[in-house]
């Protein structure tokens, strides 16, 4: 199985590691709203981080 990677921003992953608990699914959208959280691959990461955050 590949290993997948999810991109988030450093104040909601700090905030997570404080809590115990990360909720958001993808950018602006929390788990509860989207149901899952996003991942990519390795190989999607750049597209993704692109699309994202370029």
């Amino acid at each position: 199985m590949p290993e997948l990677t999810h991109i988030t921003e450093r104040s909601l992953w700090d905030a997570a590691r404080e809590t115990g608990t990360y909720q958001m699914s993808t950018r602006g959208r929390t788990l509860q709203e989207e149901g899952f959280i996003h991942c990519s691959t390795r190989a999607q990461l750049p597209r993704v981080a692109a699309f994202l955050y370029g």
